[in-house]
C-alpha cells in the first residue's frame, strides 16, 4: 500500500488523444500475453493480479509517499489543517513508519 500526499503546487494532468489511446489499447491487447510472459520470468515470487496500460496521469512537482507491505488491508489517515506539525512527522507517529518527501521530474 502507498500513500500520495501531492504538494501545494498545481497539478498537471496528462492524457492521450483519443485516436492514440485507442491506437495504444489495440496495441497492449496485442502484446499483452508477451507482458505477461516478462512478468511471470522476472516477478514470479510477487506476481501482480493484473497489470494495466496507463494512458493518462495526474503529476504534481513534489509530494510526500509513504509505503507499508503486509496483509493488513486497514489504513487510516489522520490529517488536521494548520496543527503545525509537519506531515512527515504526523505521519511517523500515526503509521509507525516515515513518509519521503519526494521531487518529480515531468518536465512541465
Amino acid at each position: 500500500m502507498s500513500i500520495l500526499i501531492p504538494g501545494q503546487g498545481p497539478l498537471r494532468h496528462r492524457a492521450c488523444t483519443e485516436q492514440h489511446r485507442l491506437d495504444l489499447m489495440e496495441w497492449f491487447a496485442a502484446i499483452e500475453i508477451d507482458a505477461w510472459t516478462v512478468v511471470n520470468t522476472f516477478a514470479a515470487d510477487k506476481r501482480p493480479s493484473k497489470i494495466f496500460l496507463v494512458t493518462e496521469q495526474i503529476l504534481t512537482p513534489e509530494y510526500d509517499i509513504t509505503y507499508k507491505e503486509d496483509l493488513s488491508s486497514e489504513c487510516e489517515i489522520y490529517l488536521e489543517a494548520d496543527s503545525g506539525i509537519p506531515l512527515a512527522a504526523d505521519a511517523h507517529a500515526q503509521f509507525g513508519y516515515k513518509a519521503q518527501k519526494g521531487i518529480s521530474h515531468y518536465g512541465i
